[in-house]
């Protein structure tokens, strides 16, 4: 084979070791988790792998276990798949008797079931079967019916095995042009498979990038708007210690006006009282000085009375200065009395307008 088609088996061996692996971690999880036909499908297809990779002996008991797994209940036409692979092992051990047992009941349920891909498999292992018996006609029949089942169905990575399957018989049977036909298909097919993938890949690195663009967006954006929260929540918090100031200021004039008022009200229970005593001081004062004044007025009146009728005109006169001064003193704690006796209901407030 030519240095390109060996690096294309290269990778396809890398990939069933990467398969491999795969399905071996994946077999695990569905034992734990006692998953019966996902364990099925895992040995099935870890037993194509080990005869891809030519060991067989592996790939039968993988494929044994597999039947072992009762699935009728759940996917009754599972059984093509293992009985498939089990007669292309034997095709492959030359066990040919066995693999057309095998062969033959896949094909009877793939066909109840119309599943395609194991139905153009089966046909590709009857051909190879075929071949080894030296049954070339029928050999060339199967693997046609297999190459024709898989156009048909769309399946791309089997027509171009198929292509290969048939280069190989042309090639056992000396049959050169036929060989070159089928191969330069092969090829053909191969490098639209490589084309394909790479358009596949080219457009998987333009959406990755396009979305990286996207993400790097979205990211700036959340940092945006992170930024901008951030913000709010600074100004909420200056708005709320602005608010507690504000309401700490009131609580504290509402205290020191409390406190005012109360100064205020007992400052004028006091003055009130004050004003009380001082009316009650003046109203005896002014009581305690009207009986000598009235004593004195008697007196001078007495003494008007019992003078001689000659009269010293001096005399009289003084007499009747000290009647009127005691009359205008008398008349002014008349008045003092007066006002002592009105009722002053309330004083004037400290502080009020």
């Amino acid at each position: 084979e030519s240095s390109a088609a060996s690096d294309v088996y290269k990778r396809q061996m890398n990939n069933i070791e990467k398969s491999e692996q795969y399905y071996s971690a994946a077999l695990e999880k569905a034992g734990i988790y006692n998953l019966k036909d996902s364990k099925a499908t895992l040995l099935n297809n870890l037993s194509y792998l080990h005869l891809k990779k030519g060991d067989t002996t592996k790939a039968l008991s993988l494929l044994k276990e597999s039947l072992e797994i009762d699935l009728a209940d759940i996917y009754p036409c599972f059984v093509s798949y293992p009985n498939e692979g089990l007669g292309a092992i034997y095709v492959a051990k030359n066990v040919l008797d066995t693999a057309e047992f095998f062969l033959k009941n896949s094909l009877k349920t793939a066909t109840e079931c119309e599943d395609v891909v194991v139905i153009a498999a089966v046909y590709k292992d009857l051909g190879m079967l075929e071949a080894k018996k030296k049954n070339y006609p029928i050999a060339l029949d199967y693997l046609k019916k297999s190459l024709r089942i898989r156009k048909e169905s769309g399946l791309v990575v089997e027509v171009q095995e198929a292509y290969k399957e048939l280069y190989n018989f042309y090639k056992s049977m000396g049959n050169t042009t036929q060989a070159m036909s089928f191969l330069e298909s092969y090829q053909l097919l191969s490098d639209s498979i490589y084309k394909a993938k790479n358009v596949e890949k080219a457009t998987q690195i333009a959406a990755e990038y396009e979305f990286r663009n996207q993400v790097e967006i979205m990211e700036n954006e959340r940092k945006k708007s992170d930024l901008f929260f951030q913000a709010e929540l600074e100004a909420k918090k200056r708005e709320n210690y602005f608010f507690i100031i504000i309401t700490i200021l009131f609580a504290l004039l509402a205290i020191a006006m409390g406190r005012s008022y109360h100064i205020i009200q007992k400052n004028n229970k006091k003055l009130k009282w004050l004003n009380e005593e001082k009316n009650t001081l003046m109203g005896v004062v002014a009581h305690d000085l009207r009986s000598p004044l009235n004593m004195i007025k008697g007196l001078m009146d007495l003494i008007k009375a019992t003078r001689p009728t000659d009269k010293n005109t001096e005399d009289e006169h003084y007499i009747d200065l000290v009647t009127q001064s005691t009359d205008k003193m008398r008349d002014m704690i008349e008045r003092v009395l007066d006002l002592s006796l009105i009722h002053i209901s309330e004083p004037t407030r400290l502080g009020m307008i």
